[in-house]
């Protein structure tokens, strides 16, 4: 039996309470509200809960009533008391005296709250008493948050006008979603809305301003309740997001069918008859002819090819769709529909899933964007009619996954999920000393942030991002990559003759380079690309490095390379590098064109020693000397003939003078005996004051003879490192013992020289 009649009167709640206690339905007495506030208080029989220090008790004549009783600023103030009726008739007297009402002197009566605290959690259903633009009376729905409300109905004409006025309503819900608003006796709209089937608190909420503190007045709270039976659940057609695509077989095995799965996420059985099925380009395919439920937490796989299916998956009861909107590899849109309504729609791309894989949803709640969606990791490579193996309900907020420099006042940040730019705060990101200005939205997880100053920082914090679903993060943080400047980002190594036979027995090589950050920050790579030398109108081969949220650390290495890669090589892969055996340009670029390094590498900058360079990298000795100084490149000496990802086997590293001194040697003693230990020394040379000195750096033997010219009259301002390998000017080994490195330095300003001398031990084995 439904209780579906109106309330009317007395006489009625009393048939219903004895109705109710015959049938065996819980007694609506237990859940029945009256205060009259006729005891002097409000916080016994019953007991209000919440802002209970700023309303009081005040007379209106003679009779006692619930007043606000704010601070003399301005506040939001509310008051619950428990409450679980969802339906029946409630009653109460409202009024406000010398204030209009407004956006700033407000009130609301909550006659279903699912919260007590109606100012964070809003859910429900309440009565509103005028606005900026309206003296009516109106009845809304709220779903978590101000942002999600939506009006049911309000009164006609002005209920509450000037600034004092007085009303009494009654608000009547019916078991099949009906209301009735009443005021002052009179029926004043009516409304339809069934969301909301559970309360537990009456609520009244007031917004104020110094003048308008005890300005609001409640007195005569009556509720009626009516207890529903449960209902069997109604076949209906579907609404936008009742069912949503859970897993989409676009690349099936070869015997295998493509196939699509619905969820029925909703709480009610919903008719699949009536729902189309397309993809981007085809026209819509009904799923059945005939009258189809899916009850509430089901699942319905639709099928291409029925037998390819039932091969597959034995016990999976399906339903062939035919035409069947065929589902493109390379990319393509799911819809679902019900004439012409979209109820839920998905797309993809193929970089989004594998071969032989079905893409599964994460979240049957979050929306239906890629980032909800990935590869299946079940065995058979789909789990149609059953749970997801990718399956995790989203109960945190997002976080943040990259952050990278625009320019000296923007960020670029990216998140793991989309997030919900207007609930963000844009001083609630933080770079170093440094706080965001405003941001703007360029995709659903990148987040363009405007920052107040010049930034530095290490990481940028973000604290309090939401995603879609409503999660938020307390504080995600990400470090910061920064564009690459000229120098920051050098050359490491060069593999420009691989060695690839596969009939040796040996692991096949590739081009590759190397690149390494000598600088003291983060960088990005994203935007990274090559160019050789260009040609008379100004063209040049440029070659794009794939590279997408790639950050290099300082001191880190990172290696380009043709694919396919090797074994065991992490490596960017690109199209080609093409490097050409009898020498090359190699010129490197950040993403705004500008030129990190250039090397104009040549075979004679093998070691003379090399009987074979093809399959041997050219290495890099030091990071702080010339990417164009021969002496500062050598063969690598790795057994496998190069190091990508690892150290170079020549490298030499060297610290500055100390103290007084204006010339360094290290290593020293140095062995160039080609086993990748301190095969070569490195001279580090610091200029004395301020100005630039022109440099000329040679190097004797015991006897006074010139054994090698270093430099010959280079500009130095600051400081300058040289190599030497332990040969002559011809190439020529030297031998053993000890030689005397002279740094002239001449300074154009007053044309003083200085000498400097530093020996160094040349040890062979």
């Amino acid at each position: 039996m439904r209780l579906v009649q109106r309330p009317t009167s007395v006489v009625f709640v009393l048939a219903l309470l004895f109705l109710q206690a015959l049938l065996g339905l819980p007694a609506a007495s237990q859940l029945r509200i009256v205060d009259d506030f006729g005891d002097g208080d409000f916080d016994r029989d019953p007991a209000w809960i919440g802002d209970t220090a700023r309303f009081s008790i005040t007379y209106l004549g003679d009779d006692p009533a619930l007043s606000s009783n704010g601070t003399a600023a301005s506040d939001t103030l509310a008051l619950a008391v428990p409450h679980a009726a969802a339906y029946g008739t409630w009653g109460f007297f409202f009024a406000h005296r010398d204030v209009n009402l407004s956006t700033f002197n407000g009130a609301r009566v909550f006659i279903c709250a699912r919260e007590p605290d109606v100012r964070r959690t809003p859910t429900g259903y309440y009565v509103q008493f005028g606005t900026n633009n309206t003296d009516a009376v109106s009845l809304w729905r709220v779903d978590g948050t101000w942002s999600k409300r939506i009006r049911l109905g309000r009164s006609e004409d002005a209920r509450v006008a000037g600034d004092s006025s007085r009303v009494n309503l009654t608000v009547r819900r019916y078991l099949d979603g009906r209301w009735d608003v009443d005021v002052n006796g009179t029926t004043a709209f009516t409304a339809e809305d069934g969301v909301h089937t559970e309360c537990a608190f009456m609520a009244v909420w007031i917004k104020h301003t110094p003048a308008g503190r005890s300005s609001f007045v409640f007195d005569r709270f009556v509720s009626s309740p009516v207890v529903a039976p449960e209902p069997p659940p109604p076949r209906s057609p579907p609404q936008h997001g009742d069912v949503v695509l859970n897993e989409i077989q676009f690349a099936p095995p070869p015997t295998g069918s493509e196939f699509i799965e619905l969820y029925n996420r909703s709480g009610r059985s919903v008719a699949l008859d009536v729902l189309t099925l397309r993809d981007a380009t085809a026209s819509p395919s009904q799923l059945a002819d005939a009258q189809i439920d899916l009850p509430p937490g089901a699942y319905a796989v639709l099928v291409q090819d029925a037998d390819a299916f039932s091969d597959q998956f034995r016990t999976v009861p399906f339903l062939a769709v035919s035409p069947w909107p065929s589902l493109n590899n390379a990319g393509d849109r799911v819809v679902l529909e019900a004439a012409g309504v979209v109820i839920d729609s998905m797309s993809y791309t193929a970089e989004a899933g594998r071969a032989g894989r079905s893409l599964e949803r994460i979240d049957p709640d979050a929306p239906s964007d890629t980032f909800n969606f990935a590869p299946s990791d079940d065995p058979f490579g789909a789990t149609p009619g059953r749970r997801n193996t990718r399956y995790a309900p989203d109960r945190r907020g997002p976080e943040l996954r990259y952050a990278m420099q625009v320019n000296r006042r923007a960020l670029d940040l990216f998140f793991d999920e989309p997030i919900r730019r207007d609930a963000l705060s844009p001083e609630a990101v933080k770079v170093g000393t440094a706080r965001g200005l405003s941001t703007a939205s360029t995709s659903a997880n990148h987040l363009r942030v405007e920052i107040d100053h010049d930034y530095s920082g290490r990481s940028v914090t973000v604290a309090g991002a939401t995603d879609l679903r409503g999660n938020t993060s307390t504080s995600t943080s990400a470090p910061v990559s920064y564009r690459p400047l000229q120098l920051d980002v050098v050359i490491n190594e060069i593999m420009y003759e691989p060695s690839a036979d596969e009939r040796d027995g040996v692991p096949d090589q590739t081009e590759y380079i190397e690149v390494l950050n000598r600088s003291t920050r983060r960088v990005f790579l994203d935007g990274l690309f090559r160019t050789r030398e260009p040609n008379e109108r100004g063209d040049a081969d440029t070659t794009w490095m794939p590279a997408t949220h790639v950050a290099l650390d300082p001191g880190k290495i990172r290696v380009l390379a043709n694919p396919p890669l090797p074994v065991g090589l992490e490596a960017l892969p690109i199209g080609s590098l093409s490097l050409r055996n009898d020498g090359d340009v190699i010129r490197l670029h950040n993403d705004l064109g500008d030129v990190l390094d250039e090397v104009r590498y040549e075979p004679s900058w093998h070691h003379p020693d090399l009987l074979e360079r093809r399959g041997v990298s050219l290495e890099r000795i030091a990071s702080n000397v010339s990417s164009n100084d021969p002496s500062n490149w050598s063969s690598s000496v790795d057994p496998h003939g190069g190091t990508p990802g690892a150290p170079n086997s020549v490298n030499v590293s060297a610290r500055a003078p100390t103290g007084t001194a204006r010339l360094a040697a290290e290593p020293n003693p140095f062995s160039p005996d080609r086993d990748g230990h301190e095969d070569a020394v490195q001279f580090t040379y610091v200029s004395p004051g301020r100005h630039s000195v022109r440099v000329r750096v040679r190097l004797f033997d015991l006897t006074g003879l010139v054994v090698r010219h270093l430099a010959p009259a280079q500009l130095v301002s600051g400081s300058a490192s040289y190599i030497w390998d332990g040969r002559d000017d011809d190439g020529r080994h030297l031998r053993s013992g000890i030689y005397i490195a002279v740094v002239e330095a001449i300074d154009a300003s007053n044309g003083s020289t200085e000498k400097t001398l530093r020996p160094v031990v040349l040890a062979r084995p």
